[in-house]
């Protein structure tokens, strides 16, 4: 009676395992920012800054709790020794987690394919083969950018198309760790690429017209794209599916 509703697959067991250890680990370093975070604002307030970015913490919260430095009082760095090892506990949970990523996306096939797409790594190789399972499902690969919330949205009346941001729907975890790694591609052949590489080229001249942070998402919305094609037809990925 519906026949253009679209039917969300079965996952299989495996499928759900991946998004399990995917689900537990974005809780884990959602509580560890929240902590470097608390870290730096209960400092601050005492007139110790600290630098934006865990990096930055790791390094010198060390050094404020030592014997020998003066700047906080014993009962503060009690506090902050405490606060010290949760932070360290977090990080060792949040490394066996991705140890674990790391070990099935080597045994699967899927996922070493997919690893080999630039910007795509395990986390997301994982997280791509957990949730899309069998690509033939999606019938082409904009059905899966689309499901991702990386296609435009439309408000057309009256005969007029118009074409908005992307809509941002469905799955968002996914459609994050894209464009993480859109970012990161942007960024290397912004500086390490040599201006003859016709994906940098591509890129740049999407920036060039509707600016980088546009340029980052279309290059995700293709990565998706790609990695749809990939999958769908069991291949191995191509350089000129980026210049597609």
């Amino acid at each position: 009676r519906r026949p253009s509703t679209k039917f969300v697959s079965i996952k299989t067991v495996d499928q759900q395992q991946l998004m399990a250890l995917h689900k537990v680990r974005e809780r884990l370093v959602g509580n560890r920012t929240a902590l470097v975070n608390q870290i730096r604002a209960l400092l601050h307030e005492i007139g110790i800054v600290i630098p934006q970015g865990i990096a930055w913490v790791r390094r010198e919260l060390p050094l404020l709790i030592a014997p020998d430095d003066m700047r906080l009082s014993a009962a503060f760095k009690q506090l902050f020794t405490a606060m010290h090892e949760e932070l360290r506990e977090l990080d060792t949970r949040v490394g066996e987690l991705e140890k674990q990523l790391v070990s099935m996306a080597k045994a699967d096939e899927d996922c070493t394919r997919l690893m080999r797409i630039p910007g795509v790594g395990v986390l997301t190789a994982t997280a791509v083969t957990a949730h899309m399972g069998n690509a033939r499902h999606f019938k082409n690969g904009r059905q899966f950018a689309a499901c991702l919330g990386l296609t435009p949205r439309e408000y057309s009346s009256g005969g007029k198309q118009k074409l908005l941001g992307i809509s941002k729907r469905g799955n968002a975890y996914i459609r994050k760790l894209l464009i993480q790694g859109a970012r990161s591609l942007w960024l290397f052949w912004q500086y390490k690429q040599p201006q003859e590489d016709r994906r940098a080229q591509w890129m740049q001249e999407v920036a060039m017209r509707r600016g980088k942070f546009v340029a980052i998402v279309a290059q995700a919305n293709k990565t998706a794209r790609i990695l749809w094609n990939v999958l769908a037809k069991s291949e191995e990925y191509r350089q000129d599916y980026s210049i597609a």
